[in-house]
């Protein structure tokens, strides 16, 4: 899969997220179930693992393997 492909089905699954947490109770963004994240936290927690994922594909390849090696 292409850079391309991971981009755009990163893009779908953020817009079917979007609707999903359109349609949660409000409550939920704060009350959850005992010892377990929230609503709110596990999209806080989304967001902040798909920004590098974002910043990386928008980089040259070749950055990424001078950043981080070849896999």
């Amino acid at each position: 899969m292409d850079k391309e492909a991971i981009a755009d089905l990163v893009e779908t699954k953020h817009t079917e997220l979007i609707f999903w947490l359109e349609k949660q109770p409000e409550e939920s963004w704060t009350k959850g179930p005992e010892g377990k994240w929230t609503t709110g936290q596990h999209a806080l927690h989304l967001l902040h693992s798909i920004k590098p994922l974002n910043n990386a594909l928008s980089m040259p390849k070749f950055v990424l393997r001078l950043k981080f090696g070849k896999a």
